[in-house]
């Protein structure tokens, strides 16, 4: 007989914290605030893995949770040279 390594709980709590990650959410290209053509979606900092809208005209938009993750980024010493 195997040994018991989790609890029931621990399992029913593993298994959430596991589905989480397969929600994924689809990608959505938005159009620029001022021409409206549909704007490109990049990665900032190259290797942030945060994505930011932008627009090969008018330059890059930021939501306001975007702008959160990349002060959390930079604080973590993520831009460094």
């Amino acid at each position: 007989m195997l040994p018991e390594v989790f609890t029931i709980e621990e399992l029913r709590r593993l298994r959430k914290y596991y589905q989480s990650f397969s929600r994924v959410d689809p990608v959505r290209y938005i159009p620029c605030p001022l021409c409206k053509k549909l704007m490109q979606r990049k990665n900032w900092g190259t290797h942030s893995g945060i994505i930011v809208d932008t627009c090969y005209e008018h330059g890059t938009w930021y939501d306001a949770e975007e702008l959160e993750k990349i002060r959390e980024f930079i604080m973590r010493g993520g831009c460094r040279a």
